[in-house]
């Protein structure tokens, strides 16, 4: 018996190209399963034909509403190309592909119609459909239990619902109640920050309330939950609630009803307001399907709907008045969930009621969500939580920095960046130290120069590693001859890079290195070069940018032979640069304490 595979695309916003080139990959492998006699209908290269067609004609369309998910139209297109590669499997006229088979209302009405009494012939749990029994619901599955990257998950129901916790191999505090972070949408897209505060002794948790849209019902549900976990389960009784996109509405919502039963919320590119998404009644595109939904979730219509004072932004007092801390990641060109309409309407009032609000902005549209370091995440519900926040420092820097001095398999706990973060941890007696490594190799501090530092993954590195101190260790390679000519422009270089880390982690403190010397010839890094033009420049930045300095240069004038290259210190020099660091961080003590 042959197989029938489909092959489906992803959205058509730009967002998603590296989703799509992964499916496309797919799409190549499943297609070259047919010399192996399997029967597969690809429906990509159709599919993109007519999303094109239908651009042509009408600009403001939208294959996927949040940009992965295929809409009405969507689906309607997946049909025609998956009726077309069956047509001649099951010896249909071709012309049959062609025709426009688009459901009627009417017809949409007896699909629901049916659907609604195979679920009530099935013994279905759902109270939002017709057909609901009470007896049902109470009925408690057998629970089961899976892996979950490594981390037990049990698996069950309450009130019917599937539900799930993913236990930490140790809780965060032995002995006491467990402390959770809870999801309730989307609960395994992009679970980097889930995933490292399970590790940390979190529980993480689920309860399914599909196309609830954080209505009432929804609210019922999560009680529900929230008391068997308290209850039964001896679970802390101030979880931190996380809400991506749509889940902003279930958490907000959950946290103003219940504001004493809550740590902290962090929201990512939330649904604030539901008359911006679904409905699309502002700048955003909306989704029709959605919006149904929604209305048929909250037992409204259209005019109840838009009149409805419930969402998010319009009620916020019981949080404010608790002080609920509020972490928003948003995106500023986020055309799904506009960022006007939603994080700032909410943030603005909710800080002028005196409601502690932080607010990320983020370049882009309305995915990714979240950051590939969950730092900013992790520090935020350790904080809320009363847990002790790592000390991070970011060293910034070219391959001094980098280590490229010293060699063998021992190199990185060689490097001056790791024997700092060693004396940092033996002098306060904390393991929450973390010292990154951003160096890299012949890079210059000169946007010109001719291998910019910021223009490498290690520099977005350190701007996302939510460090409470930053070392900037650069300037030495803008000394070659090639890049000597754009000097002129290295303080506003170098004023660009410590106002992009402030940006992006307020209240950072920053140091200044001053480089190291260089015993190299004029025609490549010379220690006059340095001395002269490049140390004076580090200078004045530090000074008219209120930054700290750690002085590199003075105390290796004169030890040439702790450079055997002329420009890269050996093992013994990285031990030294550790110690001038470590003793310049001290004098911040209330800082790394």
């Amino acid at each position: 018996m042959s197989s029938l595979l489909l092959h489906c695309s992803g959205g058509d916003s730009a967002e998603q190209a590296e989703y799509d080139a992964v499916l496309d990959k797919y799409a190549e492998w499943l297609v070259s399963k047919r010399k192996d006699g399997w029967k597969v209908i690809d429906i990509r290269p159709g599919l993109r034909k007519l999303i094109a067609r239908e651009k042509a004609g009408n600009p403001g369309f939208r294959y996927s509403g949040d940009g992965v998910h295929p809409g009405p139209e969507g689906h309607h297109m997946i049909a025609r190309e998956v009726l077309a590669g069956l047509v001649p499997e099951i010896g249909l006229a071709p012309e049959v592909a062609e025709k426009d088979h688009r459901p009627t209302p009417d017809t949409m009405k007896k699909h629901e119609k049916v659907r609604n009494e195979w679920l009530v012939k099935t013994g279905h749990a759902r109270p939002e459909i017709p057909g609901y029994d009470p007896e049902m619901a109470k009925r408690q599955f057998p629970r089961t239990v899976s892996v979950w990257n490594g981390f037990l998950r049990e698996e069950f129901t309450v009130g019917g619902r599937r539900a799930f916790i993913v236990f930490p191999d140790k809780a965060v505090v032995s002995g006491k109640e467990q402390l959770w972070i809870w999801r309730p949408q989307f609960f395994d897209y992009k679970p980097i920050a889930d995933l490292e505060l399970v590790k940390r002794g979190y529980a993480a948790v689920f309860i399914s309330m599909e196309d609830l849209y954080g209505s009432p019902k929804a609210m019922e549900v999560m009680d529900q939950f929230y008391r068997y976990l308290v209850d039964e389960r001896k679970f802390s009784g101030k979880p931190v609630l996380f809400g991506l996109s749509r889940g902003g509405l279930y958490a907000l919502n959950w946290a103003e009803k219940n504001p004493l039963c809550v740590a902290g919320v962090y929201v990512d590119a939330p649904v604030c307001d539901f008359k911006s998404w679904p409905a699309g009644r502002g700048k955003g595109k909306g989704s029709p399907d959605d919006w149904n939904k929604c209305l048929r979730a909250y037992g409204f219509n259209e005019q109840q709907a838009l009149s409805y004072k419930g969402n998010p932004v319009d009620n916020m007092r019981g949080m404010a008045k608790a002080g609920i801390p509020l972490l928003f990641i948003s995106r500023t060109e986020d055309d799904v969930v506009p960022i006007e309409e939603n994080t700032d309407v909410f943030a603005k009032r909710y800080a002028k009621l005196g409601g502690p609000v932080k607010v990320i902005r983020r370049p882009g549209g309305h995915h990714p969500h979240g950051f590939d370091n969950p730092a900013h995440i992790v520090d935020f519900v350790l904080s809320v939580t009363g847990q002790p926040v790592p000390l991070r420092v970011a060293c910034l820097g070219d391959s001094n920095t980098f280590g490229a001095g010293v060699a063998g398999a021992n190199k990185d706990v060689l490097r001056w960046s790791h024997l700092l973060g060693q004396e940092l941890r033996k002098k306060f007696k904390r393991k929450e130290i973390e010292v990154l490594n951003c160096g890299v190799n012949g890079r210059t501090l000169l946007a010109k120069g001719d291998l910019p530092y910021i223009k490498t993954g290690e520099y977005r590195n350190a701007l996302n590693s939510h460090a409470q101190i930053a070392i900037i260790a650069l300037g030495t390679n803008d000394a070659k001859p090639q890049n000597r000519k754009f000097l002129s422009e290295f303080k506003q270089n170098y004023a660009a890079i410590i106002a992009e880390l402030r940006e992006n982690m307020p209240g950072i403190q920053i140091y200044c290195a001053i480089p190291l010397p260089s015993w190299q010839s004029s025609s490549q890094i010379d220690k006059e070069t340095v001395e002269t033009k490049i140390i004076p420049l580090v200078k004045q930045v530090a000074r008219d940018n209120k930054c700290e300095t750690i002085d590199f240069f003075s105390p290796f004038q004169n030890k040439p032979e702790l450079f055997p290259d002329g420009v890269h210190p050996n093992a013994d020099g990285q031990v030294i640069m550790a110690d001038i660091a470590f003793r310049e961080l001290l004098k911040k003590q209330p800082l790394i304490q």
